[in-house]
């Protein structure tokens, strides 16, 4: 599985877990989130209407130091 697959399918996992959040809001978390590089991947939000706890999870996950 390359990076960019685990990042898709960990992103997929968040959406399972808010659910009811995805699912209300009629969004799909690949839309509110893009994943830039090639070796070190890191996701940003760009749905600023995102809960906290998503970004935050989103965030935290994909944090570069």
């Amino acid at each position: 599985m390359s990076d960019r697959e685990f990042a898709i399918k960990y992103l997929k996992t968040l959406e399972k877990k808010y659910k009811d959040y995805f699912k209300h809001s009629s969004l799909d978390i690949m839309n509110c989130v893009v994943i830039k590089g090639k070796k070190t991947l890191s996701a940003h939000v760009i749905n600023e209407d995102l809960p906290f706890e998503i970004s935050f999870d989103i965030e935290t996950m994909f944090w570069v130091d």
